[in-house]
């Protein structure tokens, strides 16, 4: 599962990381990004395209929008199976990048929670769906689902799932419209086995959706520290 991530780049990094030429976003770096909340996305066509999504795909068909709550992630094993997911991951696949993301230990009688990123990529590239749902009013809502998979050595002991990690020369098959291929889309669905992740605890001031800035990042005695030398 993934339900936490970070995106700690500015905007033109992004950009710049992915190749767009223009946007009309606003955005800024993010040290929290939880499930209904508005977060970058890329998606493919012509030009590579960067928009805001809330996080939790509502499907085109459904009745309201509080099913997005329970669809953050949708699993790569069962998607061509699932109404929900079927159509979007032929042809509404997205990238959802992410400096790194959130795990827990809770073996200890506690939440410790720790981020895991690669030293070498300011930016992960998580595989996504998204969709676009209109309300009764006529209200249009674009939302996505991050794609998970069986966790790599790493996760393993943390959690049963991770996000579906794509390499950076399978982006652009992943955003290419014209790919629809059950078989080969599925086969960049594997447990992450490039650079090894990194880890790193975390304040546990992360724990509340409510909190999002730097210092989120570190131990809660280098987070202090931090927040003292603002």
């Amino acid at each position: 599962m993934c339900g936490r991530y970070y995106l700690d780049v500015i905007l033109r990094d992004l950009m710049e990381w992915y190749d767009i030429e223009n946007t009309n976003i606003h955005y800024v770096p993010r040290y929290n990004i939880a499930p209904t909340q508005y977060a970058p996305v890329i998606l493919g066509g012509e030009r590579r395209q960067l928009h805001l999504f809330r996080w939790g795909l509502i499907p085109a068909w459904s009745k309201d929008l509080a099913i997005g709550q329970k669809m953050i992630n949708a699993r790569s094993e069962t998607l061509t199976e699932k109404a929900s997911f079927r159509e979007a991951f032929r042809k509404r696949r997205c990238i959802v990048p992410a400096g790194g993301f959130y795990e827990w230990d809770k073996s200890r009688g506690k939440k410790i929670p720790y981020r895991f990123y690669l030293k070498n990529r300011p930016i992960l590239s998580m595989a996504g769906l998204w969709d676009l749902w209109q309300s009764p009013e006529g209200e249009k809502i674009y939302s996505f689902a991050i794609i998970t998979t069986e966790p790599n050595d790493t996760i393993a002991p943390y959690h049963h799932r991770m996000a579906a990690l794509l390499d950076p020369d399978e982006e652009a098959l992943w955003l290419d419209q014209n790919i629809q291929g059950e078989k080969l889309l599925s086969s960049l669905l594997k447990p992450y086995a490039g650079e090894p992740l990194e880890k790193q605890r975390v304040s546990e001031a992360v724990n509340a959706v409510r909190n999002d800035f730097a210092a989120l990042l570190y131990p809660d005695e280098e987070s202090v520290q931090l927040k003292l030398d603002l």
